[in-house]
């Protein structure tokens, strides 16, 4: 069996990544994000990871992964089609109180980061984050 090759980790700091307005963009196929391998059969994803400081000074990673891929029906278990396509913003917190201050606030998604942060772990965790409970055909659409 031949296995795709898997992605580095893509460890950054954070604080500088956001600070420097750096940026990260990969398109790769499913079967080379360790975890996400297990939830697709097949695809590409695009992945876009972009620091900012806003004008109060916060830093955040907005987040953009988009792409078409195959899951498992958990009705029939034939493949379907499924659309990825998610949009994020996440503010760095230096510790717990912060992150929950940062997550009150309207519309914002605070993680805790330390010194280190993987680009590809993050862009995993969101993907799967919004994933549906179970994937299915629509009623009555799953092929005999």
């Amino acid at each position: 069996m031949n296995e795709s090759p898997k992605l580095s980790p893509t460890e950054v700091d954070p604080w500088r990544f956001c600070k420097d307005g750096q940026s990260w963009e990969i398109r790769s196929d499913v079967a080379a994000f360790p975890r996400l391998a297990d939830e697709f059969t097949q695809g590409t994803l695009l992945c876009r990871v972009l620091g900012r400081v806003n004008q109060r000074g916060s830093l955040s990673l907005q987040l953009a992964v988009s792409g078409e891929v195959k899951m498992t029906c958990q009705r029939c278990l034939n493949g379907m089609p499924y659309t990825v396509d998610l949009e994020r913003t996440l503010y760095l917190a230096r510790n717990e109180a912060e992150m929950e201050r940062l997550d009150a606030l309207p519309g914002s998604d605070a993680i805790q980061a330390g010194e280190t942060l993987s680009l590809v772990e993050l862009v995993e965790d969101e993907v799967l984050l919004s994933l549906p409970v179970a994937v299915m055909h629509a009623e009555g659409k799953c092929p005999v």
